[in-house]
């Protein structure tokens, strides 16, 4: 039976749990101590390990498969369903000590979802445990917040992720050599999941367990570091006939929010150089151009070309551009408006 990487590899216990100590550490100090506050809001960007952490957590407290109840809010975020749970919870466990509800997404729940779940939050049953699970902070009811135990995940760094796609390809017996993997893990953007799914895929596509740089690009749909290089210098000095043939040619093998994002690390990076004077430490400190195959002379290059180009003002229409580009239909038309809107 053919397994995701992300379920095969799944941590089991705190031991296994990859990038997230101080979390770690705290859920430990709870459980051996044995003082556990009955709600929890684990925060944190998609894929980094909230509700796998959750169930470690549950498993810790020697809590059966059988009085672990998982509830998607995405799908069930109605009054009525919280109705549901505030009865459910008045039932005592079957083979634990505790029931424990794990929620994820817990931000979609509607307010009336949200008025019914305080009430429970507030006058808890001694059997019952909460943990929800969110990406979006700010849209949880200061009254919700309030009554949790906030646990905060880090967002892993690119090294981070890079560690845990060399552990994990190791693993599988996969052949990967570190540039590669980092180039993995900026297209995952900081999660396990996404580095998983993308890892898999260039497993699945190689037959020899080799996977190179190449192949790599090819299959992520990462576009060269030369049209990536050419794209912004042509949009420093204004030649936007040029920018549409590269944008022409590249479309049907790249992924629009991956080469929109190393023009983003690429334009940065040119910031950063003009402010810092050409410090290539704090540069490469902050972006590692080695990921989108640019050299440091390549930076100063661009940006003695054109430096009033590489301004924030302009960096902050990128980023806009892209939060844009990843909810619309044709993506490459807000590209183009940002690249040859001047």
């Amino acid at each position: 039976m053919h397994h995701t990487l992300y379920r095969k590899h799944r941590p089991a216990n705190f031991n296994q749990v990859f990038g997230q100590q101080n979390v770690v550490k705290i859920l430990s100090a709870f459980v051996a101590n044995d003082a556990l506050p009955h709600a929890y809001l684990f925060i944190g960007s998609r894929g980094i390990g909230k509700t796998s952490v959750a169930r470690i957590f549950a498993n810790s407290l020697n809590i059966k498969p059988e009085d672990i109840i998982e509830i998607d809010a995405a799908s069930n975020r109605g009054i009525d369903d919280i109705r549901a749970l505030r009865e459910s919870v008045y039932t005592l466990p079957m083979l634990s000590e505790y029931k424990i509800y794990i929620i994820d997404e817990v931000h979609m729940l509607t307010k009336e979802a949200f008025n019914a779940l305080l009430k429970t939050l507030e006058e808890p049953p001694k059997h019952c445990l909460f943990i929800l699970a969110t990406t979006e902070r700010e849209k949880v009811p200061e009254t919700i917040l309030s009554r949790c135990q906030l646990i905060n995940f880090e967002t892993p760094s690119n090294e981070v992720v890079t560690e845990f796609i060399l552990d994990i390809a190791q693993k599988e017996g996969a052949k990967l050599d570190t540039k590669t993997a980092g180039l993995i893990a900026k297209n995952a953007r900081g999660g396990f999941r996404d580095a998983l799914t993308l890892l898999q895929q260039l497993i699945d596509t190689n037959d020899d367990g080799k996977i190179d740089e190449a192949n790599a690009r090819l299959v992520l749909g990462v576009s060269s570091a030369e049209n990536v290089l050419k794209t912004l210098t042509y949009y420093a000095v204004g030649e936007h006939a040029e920018i549409l043939k590269i944008l022409n040619n590249i479309k049907v093998t790249t992924k629009p929010l991956v080469f929109l994002d190393s023009l983003i690390d690429l334009f940065r990076a040119c910031m950063i150089y003009r402010v810092t004077k050409g410090d290539a430490k704090t540069i490469n400190e902050l972006i590692k151009l080695e990921h989108i195959g640019i050299t440091n002379d390549e930076v100063k290059n661009l940006v003695e070309l054109a430096p009033d180009k590489f301004q924030s003002k302009n960096l902050i229409k990128f980023l806009e551009v892209f939060e844009s580009a990843r909810h619309a239909t044709y993506p490459w038309i807000y590209i183009e408006g940002l690249l040859i809107g001047d």
